[in-house]
């Protein structure tokens, strides 16, 4: 793990480390809601809940599968 994190640190990008993960992070948890949405009734509510209590998302609107730019706040 240190040696990819050190093989990313010295590409040059615009964006960091951080944000890569970051942004990868909030595409797989994305897509995972979705998922769970797509499910069940109760997994749509549980998928609601989760995308307007820490994703900052509007209620009623299911989360966007792939779309890393639709969460706003997650850390």
């Amino acid at each position: 793990m240190d040696w990819c994190l050190e093989q990313l640190e010295t590409l040059q990008t615009r964006r960091s480390v951080g944000e890569m993960a970051s942004n990868k992070f909030k595409r797989m948890l994305n897509r995972e809601l979705t998922h769970l949405s797509e499910t069940s009734r109760s997994g749509n509510q549980v998928s609601e809940y989760i995308s307007q209590t820490f994703l900052g998302e509007p209620p009623g609107q299911p989360p966007k599968g792939g779309q890393a730019d639709t969460i706003t706040t997650l850390l």
